[in-house]
């Protein structure tokens, strides 16, 4: 009786592992020179099992989760909610709602995706950080999840033709992003939706400022540049506001179409928002 209930929790656990698609590992680096690189903490790590099946990896970046899904990215921001005054507390306790087992939640999330849209890429996780993560909860039949692994970039491949967008970490643990244009691919395909958020425009500056239900953020102007016969050649490119929630690139000025174009370095930091606290999964 108790082999053949180690065989059904061992089943389950195949089941539940193989349900979840995860970005393949993978040495692709594409033949591009001139790419940054920086010694930097931050990881990516793959989902076998332990979140939401939607998420391919995610990162943690001064407590706010980074979901890579298949698509685009979801970025969890959280805060703590302000305690309750006196007053309403003991409004609470005379409407009986504290034995009813109400309880006002500690804290609040804010949840938005960027889609690249009309891109159809593929997830690849590569330089991949030694050493296994393994998550132990609750019966081995229900959520053992194990040999986990961590990466210090993702990629995403082909979004568009002959674009790839590279994640990865800098030397202060920020989450930073390159689009690498292939010779002769079309900056103009690249559409990046905003989904949860109220607005977004372009300041005079040439930044990208994006309206939220929690004020403004503020992605600072792209820089690009090309890298030809061992020469980092500038290249002035802007953000393109589509529509009230999408945005792409345009070039300004001169550029070489035989050369690959990147557009670098995009520093993903939403430091509008902190907290201390270590939330666990939002969806």
């Amino acid at each position: 009786m108790y082999r053949l209930f180690t065989l059904v929790g061992m089943f389950c656990l195949i089941g539940i592992i193989s349900g979840y698609t995860q970005p393949t590992p993978t040495d692709y680096a594409p033949r591009v020179e001139g790419l940054k690189s920086y010694t930097s903490q931050l990881y990516m790590e793959e989902n076998l099992g332990q979140w939401s099946p939607e998420i391919q990896a995610q990162s943690f970046v001064e407590g706010k989760q980074i979901r890579f899904l298949q698509n685009g990215l979801s970025i969890a921001l959280v805060r703590k909610l302000p305690s309750l005054s006196a007053h309403k507390q003991k409004r609470r306790k005379d409407l009986n709602l504290l034995w009813m087992g109400e309880k006002d939640p500690d804290y609040e999330a804010l949840v938005w995706n960027m889609t690249f849209k009309g891109g159809a890429g593929t997830l690849l996780s590569t330089d991949a950080i030694p050493g296994k993560i393994n998550y132990f909860k609750g019966d081995i039949s229900e959520r053992w999840t194990r040999h986990v692994s961590r990466y210090r970039q993702v990629w995403y491949t082909d979004v568009y033709p002959g674009i790839d967008i590279r994640y990865y970490g800098t030397d202060q643990e920020a989450l930073k992003y390159d689009v690498i244009v292939s010779p002769q691919s079309n900056i103009q395909d690249i559409q990046i939706a905003l989904e949860g958020v109220e607005a977004i425009a372009m300041t005079q500056e040439g930044d990208l400022e994006i309206q939220t239900a929690w004020g403004p953020l503020t992605e600072s102007r792209p820089y690009a540049y090309q890298w030809i016969r061992g020469r980092e050649i500038p290249v002035s490119v802007t953000y393109k506001v589509l529509d009230p929630s999408t945005y792409g690139y345009e070039i300004q000025g001169s550029y070489d179409p035989y050369y690959p174009l990147i557009i670098d370095p995009l520093t993903l930091s939403w430091g509008t928002f902190l907290h201390s606290a270590a939330s666990d999964d939002y969806a």
